[in-house]
Protein backbone atom coordinates (compact mmCIF):
# COMPACT_ATOMS: atom_id res chain seq x y z
CA UNK A 1 0.00 0.00 0.00
CA UNK A 2 2.83 2.23 0.80
CA UNK A 3 4.40 2.04 -2.60
CA UNK A 4 1.09 2.39 -4.48
CA UNK A 5 1.00 5.49 -2.95
CA UNK A 6 5.17 6.91 -3.49
CA UNK A 7 3.90 5.79 -7.12
CA UNK A 8 1.08 8.08 -6.88
CA UNK A 9 3.17 10.88 -5.45
CA UNK A 10 5.44 10.52 -8.32
CA UNK A 11 2.68 10.47 -11.24
CA UNK A 12 1.09 13.21 -9.96
CA UNK A 13 4.71 15.25 -9.78
CA UNK A 14 5.43 13.94 -12.84
CA UNK A 15 2.26 15.21 -14.59
CA UNK A 16 2.20 18.78 -12.55
CA UNK A 17 6.07 19.44 -13.63
CA UNK A 18 5.41 18.26 -17.60
CA UNK A 19 2.38 20.90 -17.41
CA UNK A 20 4.79 23.81 -16.34
CA UNK A 21 7.22 22.48 -19.37
CA UNK A 22 4.70 22.97 -22.07
CA UNK A 23 4.70 26.48 -23.32
CA UNK A 24 3.02 27.69 -26.61
CA UNK A 25 1.95 31.12 -27.87
CA UNK A 26 -0.74 31.64 -25.24
CA UNK A 27 1.75 31.53 -21.98
CA UNK A 28 1.63 35.24 -21.48
CA UNK A 29 -1.13 36.00 -19.38
CA UNK A 30 -3.42 38.97 -19.15
CA UNK A 31 -4.36 38.57 -15.95
CA UNK A 32 -7.16 40.79 -14.14
CA UNK A 33 -4.98 42.11 -11.52
CA UNK A 34 -2.79 43.54 -13.37
CA UNK A 35 -3.27 46.92 -14.96
CA UNK A 36 -2.43 46.93 -18.65
CA UNK A 37 -2.34 50.37 -20.20
CA UNK A 38 -0.97 50.20 -23.25
CA UNK A 39 -2.92 50.15 -26.72
CA UNK A 40 -2.78 48.27 -29.88
CA UNK A 41 -4.66 49.61 -32.57
CA UNK A 42 -5.04 49.80 -36.58
CA UNK A 43 -6.95 51.99 -38.90
CA UNK A 44 -7.60 49.51 -40.60
CA UNK A 45 -10.20 47.51 -38.51
CA UNK A 46 -11.45 47.34 -35.01
CA UNK A 47 -10.92 45.69 -32.02
CA UNK A 48 -13.18 42.32 -32.57
CA UNK A 49 -14.10 43.06 -36.31
CA UNK A 50 -13.95 41.03 -39.23
CA UNK A 51 -10.58 41.55 -40.84
CA UNK A 52 -10.86 42.96 -44.45
CA UNK A 53 -9.87 40.46 -46.41
CA UNK A 54 -6.79 42.40 -48.56
CA UNK A 55 -5.01 41.61 -45.47
CA UNK A 56 -5.46 37.65 -46.08
CA UNK A 57 -4.41 34.66 -48.81
CA UNK A 58 -7.71 36.26 -50.07
CA UNK A 59 -6.74 39.47 -50.89
CA UNK A 60 -3.01 41.70 -51.52
CA UNK A 61 -1.75 39.57 -48.21
CA UNK A 62 -0.51 42.42 -47.06
CA UNK A 63 -0.14 43.27 -43.42
CA UNK A 64 -2.58 46.00 -41.84
CA UNK A 65 -1.33 48.80 -40.31
CA UNK A 66 -0.69 48.57 -36.22
CA UNK A 67 -0.09 51.51 -33.85
CA UNK A 68 0.67 51.28 -30.32
CA UNK A 69 0.81 53.67 -27.30
CA UNK A 70 0.54 53.88 -23.32
CA UNK A 71 3.70 52.02 -22.90
CA UNK A 72 5.32 52.30 -19.75
CA UNK A 73 8.23 55.03 -19.61
CA UNK A 74 10.86 52.37 -18.70
CA UNK A 75 10.29 50.31 -21.79
CA UNK A 76 13.36 49.45 -23.97
CA UNK A 77 11.88 47.70 -26.94
CA UNK A 78 8.74 45.83 -27.84
CA UNK A 79 8.14 42.29 -29.53
CA UNK A 80 4.71 41.45 -31.51
CA UNK A 81 3.02 38.36 -32.63
CA UNK A 82 -0.18 37.71 -34.91
CA UNK A 83 -1.47 34.27 -33.80
CA UNK A 84 -4.42 32.04 -34.80
CA UNK A 85 -5.27 30.18 -32.31
CA UNK A 86 -8.38 28.27 -34.12
CA UNK A 87 -5.64 26.57 -36.72
CA UNK A 88 -6.52 22.71 -37.13
CA UNK A 89 -3.21 21.89 -35.15
CA UNK A 90 -3.02 24.14 -32.23
CA UNK A 91 -2.08 27.47 -32.66
CA UNK A 92 -0.42 28.49 -35.55
CA UNK A 93 1.89 31.56 -35.80
CA UNK A 94 1.54 34.07 -38.78
CA UNK A 95 4.20 36.91 -37.43
CA UNK A 96 7.14 37.63 -34.85
CA UNK A 97 8.78 39.84 -34.56
CA UNK A 98 11.77 40.67 -31.51
CA UNK A 99 14.02 43.73 -30.96
CA UNK A 100 11.65 46.31 -32.47
CA UNK A 101 13.38 49.79 -30.92
CA UNK A 102 11.78 52.00 -28.76
CA UNK A 103 11.49 54.93 -31.13
CA UNK A 104 8.99 52.54 -33.50
CA UNK A 105 5.39 53.06 -32.81
CA UNK A 106 3.64 51.92 -35.31
CA UNK A 107 3.76 49.70 -38.33
CA UNK A 108 2.88 50.91 -41.47
CA UNK A 109 0.20 48.83 -43.91
CA UNK A 110 1.76 46.12 -46.15
CA UNK A 111 5.38 46.15 -43.62
CA UNK A 112 7.94 43.92 -44.66
CA UNK A 113 10.84 44.24 -43.00
CA UNK A 114 12.00 46.22 -40.09
CA UNK A 115 15.60 47.91 -39.54
CA UNK A 116 17.31 46.91 -36.49
CA UNK A 117 14.46 44.71 -35.85
CA UNK A 118 14.74 40.62 -35.58
CA UNK A 119 11.71 38.66 -38.23
CA UNK A 120 11.19 35.52 -36.64
CA UNK A 121 10.34 32.41 -38.73
CA UNK A 122 6.70 31.69 -38.54
CA UNK A 123 5.05 28.87 -38.63
CA UNK A 124 5.02 28.87 -42.58
CA UNK A 125 8.21 28.84 -42.53
CA UNK A 126 8.94 32.41 -43.82
CA UNK A 127 10.16 35.42 -41.89
CA UNK A 128 7.46 38.12 -42.23
CA UNK A 129 3.91 38.06 -42.25
CA UNK A 130 1.61 35.43 -43.11
CA UNK A 131 -1.58 36.19 -44.05
CA UNK A 132 -4.42 34.81 -42.17
CA UNK A 133 -6.08 32.12 -44.31
CA UNK A 134 -8.14 29.57 -42.33
CA UNK A 135 -8.93 26.09 -44.07
CA UNK A 136 -12.53 26.45 -43.37
CA UNK A 137 -14.51 28.45 -40.75
CA UNK A 138 -14.08 31.49 -38.95
CA UNK A 139 -10.68 32.10 -37.19
CA UNK A 140 -9.56 34.42 -34.49
CA UNK A 141 -6.78 36.45 -35.11
CA UNK A 142 -4.79 38.05 -32.62
CA UNK A 143 -2.23 40.77 -33.08
CA UNK A 144 0.09 41.35 -29.85
CA UNK A 145 2.37 43.71 -28.54
CA UNK A 146 4.63 43.44 -26.06
CA UNK A 147 6.24 46.16 -24.40
CA UNK A 148 10.20 44.74 -22.61
CA UNK A 149 12.56 45.90 -20.27
CA UNK A 150 15.69 44.75 -22.45
CA UNK A 151 16.84 47.12 -25.78
CA UNK A 152 17.47 43.26 -27.22
CA UNK A 153 17.17 39.95 -26.92
CA UNK A 154 19.84 37.17 -28.78
CA UNK A 155 19.23 34.08 -29.66
CA UNK A 156 15.41 34.45 -29.93
CA UNK A 157 13.51 32.03 -32.14
CA UNK A 158 9.57 30.57 -32.14
CA UNK A 159 10.41 27.98 -29.74
CA UNK A 160 12.13 29.75 -27.48
CA UNK A 161 9.94 33.45 -28.08
CA UNK A 162 7.76 33.13 -24.94
CA UNK A 163 10.84 32.12 -22.43
CA UNK A 164 12.58 34.83 -23.41
CA UNK A 165 10.14 37.22 -23.58
CA UNK A 166 8.04 36.35 -20.65
CA UNK A 167 10.57 37.75 -17.72
CA UNK A 168 11.45 41.03 -19.41
CA UNK A 169 7.37 41.63 -20.58
CA UNK A 170 6.40 44.90 -18.58
CA UNK A 171 3.08 45.71 -20.58
CA UNK A 172 0.98 43.81 -23.49
CA UNK A 173 -1.88 44.91 -25.32
CA UNK A 174 -3.85 42.61 -27.67
CA UNK A 175 -5.86 43.35 -30.63
CA UNK A 176 -8.43 40.55 -31.84
CA UNK A 177 -9.99 40.10 -35.54
CA UNK A 178 -11.69 37.50 -36.91
CA UNK A 179 -11.60 36.32 -40.89
CA UNK A 180 -13.49 33.36 -42.54
CA UNK A 181 -13.18 32.24 -46.19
Amino acid sequence: MHNKIKLFIILFIIIAVSGCINKNVNDIEYSSNKEHKMNLSSDNFQNNEILPAVYTCSGDGKSPELNWSGFPNDTKSFALTLEDPDAPNGTFIHWIIANIPINIKSLPEGAQSLTDATMITNDEGKSDYYPPCPPSGTHRYIFKIFALSSEKIDAITKENFYDKINPLTIDSAILETTYGK
